[in-house]
C-alpha cells in the first residue's frame, strides 16, 4: 500500500506544481489603491518578479476497489525569479523554494522543501479575453528525487494585471481526470501566482 500512496502523491504533485491556479482574484493587502485591474495584453510586455506561488489540492483516487484522499498544500518562498515577456514569449531566470504538504484521513503523509538555483527556461504564449496559454511550465519541481519537469508542456491560466499594470495576478481553478495504470485519479487545483512588474 505504501507504494501505491507514493505513486498516487506523484500523480499530485505532478498536476499541480506545474500551473498557476486560483480559489479566486482576490486584491493583494496592503495600499494598492481601488484598481480592479485589466487583461489587456500588452500589459504583460516587461519583466516581472515572482513574489509569491500557492496552491491548494485535492486528490480523490479508486486503487484496487479502496477509496483514497489526498490534500496538499504548496507554496514557494525566497523568492529571486523574474519571468520577462515579450509580445509572444517568455523567459524565466532566478532561484526559489518550493514546500510541500500532503495529508490523507487528516494526518500529515508527506513533506518536503527544495531549493532551486539557477534556473532558467523559455517558451510562448498567446492571450484571449483574459486567459493565458502558455507553452512550458514557469517552474522545475522535484519531489524525494522524482524529477516531475517530464509532466510540463501547455498549460491555461487567467491572468488579471491590477494597481495600474504593476500586479500580475495568475490564477485558475481546474479539475483533472486521468486513468495511469488503472487508477482512476480525479485531481481538484486551486493555486495563485503573484509577480510585481520591475
Amino acid at each position: 500500500m505504501n507504494q501505491s500512496i507514493k505513486y498516487l502523491t506523484f500523480l499530485f504533485l505532478a498536476f499541480s506544481v506545474f500551473t498557476f491556479q486560483s480559489c479566486d482574484n482576490e486584491a493583494l493587502e496592503g495600499e494598492f489603491g481601488t484598481d480592479t485591474g485589466n487583461t489587456d495584453p500588452a500589459g504583460l510586455v516587461g519583466d516581472w518578479e515572482m513574489v509569491s506561488f500557492e496552491a491548494e489540492t485535492t486528490t480523490n483516487s479508486n486503487y484496487l476497489g479502496q477509496a483514497i484522499s489526498v490534500n496538499g498544500v504548496i507554496t514557494g518562498s525566497d523568492f529571486d525569479y523574474v519571468v520577462t515577456f515579450t509580445e509572444d514569449a517568455y523567459t524565466t531566470n532566478g532561484s526559489y523554494t518550493l514546500s510541500a504538504v500532503f495529508y490523507m484521513a487528516g494526518m500529515e503523509m508527506e513533506n518536503g522543501s527544495e531549493t532551486y538555483s539557477n534556473v532558467s527556461g523559455s517558451g510562448t504564449y498567446t492571450t484571449e479575453n483574459g486567459t493565458m496559454t502558455i507553452s512550458d511550465p514557469f517552474f522545475t519541481f522535484e519531489f524525494q528525487g522524482m524529477d516531475l519537469s517530464e509532466f510540463g508542456g501547455q498549460q491555461t491560466t487567467d491572468y488579471n494585471l491590477s494597481n495600474d499594470g504593476q500586479i500580475l495576478t495568475l490564477s485558475q481553478n481546474e479539475t483533472i481526470n486521468e486513468t495511469v495504470n488503472g487508477v482512476e485519479t480525479t485531481t481538484e487545483i486551486n493555486s495563485t501566482t503573484v509577480l510585481y512588474k520591475i
